[in-house]
């Protein structure tokens, strides 16, 4: 038994031409009808193809020449606030630094003294001025 619908057909049960939907080629696994419509897509998509292919290569060509943005930009760089000429940190009589951290225009200072008191002081350096203490206790 061979797979072509043709070979296999016997005449007598052969539709009528006339009145099977779309004309057929005899072996012809699509009509007529079929066929034109695939002659259509594969024409559109090759005028995609002609037409999609040069605008791609001359986007790229554009951009790599003009740039993505033609328009100048302008970039506003961040200017640190100027920091204090002096400032002081008062510390306890016989307190120790035990650590100093710096973000932005702000330290954070902690320190301990001989009796186990711990603080830290937070100081602003552009004004000079503590913005805050925070006293540090041990649960008993």
């Amino acid at each position: 038994m061979s797979l072509n619908p043709s070979k296999n057909a016997n005449p007598a049960e052969a539709p009528d031409p006339a009145t099977a939907q779309g004309t057929s080629i005899d072996g012809a696994i699509l009509s007529a009808t079929q066929t034109r419509w695939v002659k259509i897509a594969i024409g559109i998509m090759t005028a995609l193809l002609a037409i999609g292919i040069p605008v791609l290569i001359g986007r790229v060509i554009y951009l790599a020449r003009y740039g993505a943005n033609p328009q100048l930009t302008t970039v506003q760089s961040t200017i640190e606030p100027s920091l204090a000429a002096t400032a002081r940190l008062n510390l306890p009589l016989g307190a120790q630094i035990k650590s100093i951290t710096l973000s932005g225009s702000r330290l954070a200072v902690h320190h301990g003294s001989d009796g186990g008191r711990e603080e830290i002081s937070i100081l602003d350096l552009t004004t000079g001025a503590v913005l805050s203490r925070v006293e540090l206790t041990r649960g008993r």
